[in-house]
């Protein structure tokens, strides 16, 4: 997954002001030289956690 290639779907703020977020991400990992298999959603919060994962699409 590269950084240059993700988007931000979507924050939702948890405990209110000053409390965590939880942040929904689409992604595209690929493998050796940059070759993509797909499309990933992928949700973690501030602390780095992963909280949910779906794969949405494979590319042949």
């Amino acid at each position: 997954m590269a950084s240059y290639d993700t988007e931000i779907i979507k924050i939702k703020q948890l405990y209110g002001v000053g409390g965590g977020y939880e942040i929904t991400l689409k992604v595209h990992p690929y493998y050796d030289a940059h070759n993509s298999y797909g499309i990933d959603e992928v949700v973690v919060d501030t602390r780095g956690d992963l909280i949910n994962y779906k794969h949405i699409k494979t590319y042949p």
